[in-house]
């Protein structure tokens, strides 16, 4: 992916992993097979590779005198955004639609298709 952000430059790469989380992060929740699943998580990991490609457009803009303080608050944010996934966790997984959390419990494809949501926003954004 950083070699598609070199020829191709940056915002398009960005635009095509965002395009490949928020894509693959939608299909796992249709997944039926131990395949298709794999296959899936395997293509947004993927995408989350070329997740470094803002961060590095960010860097190259900051001053030099600032560029550390600025860079660390995005870290901060990855922190943040880990913490909320677990509480979406805590809130989505395990919670059957008829309130029965029994064998069939499909909440696991509710909380992908809400984990790829910020990335769609950013996307767009």
């Amino acid at each position: 992916l950083g070699y598609m952000g070199d020829r191709m430059g940056r915002k398009p790469a960005f635009l095509v992993t965002a395009g490949i989380i928020c894509l693959f992060g939608l299909a796992t929740s249709f997944c039926n097979t131990l395949f298709g699943l794999v296959l899936c998580r395997f293509m947004v990991g993927f995408g989350v590779g070329g997740l470094t490609v803002p961060f590095d457009t960010f860097a190259e803009f900051i001053p030099n005198s600032h560029r550390g303080r600025d860079l660390i608050k995005i870290e901060y944010w990855w922190c943040l955004g880990t913490l909320l996934v677990s509480l979406l966790a805590m809130v989505t997984l395990g919670q059957s639609s008829d309130g029965d959390s029994g064998r069939n419990d499909n909440s696991w494809r509710w909380f992908v298709v809400w984990c790829s949501v910020p990335c769609f926003i950013s996307s767009v954004v």
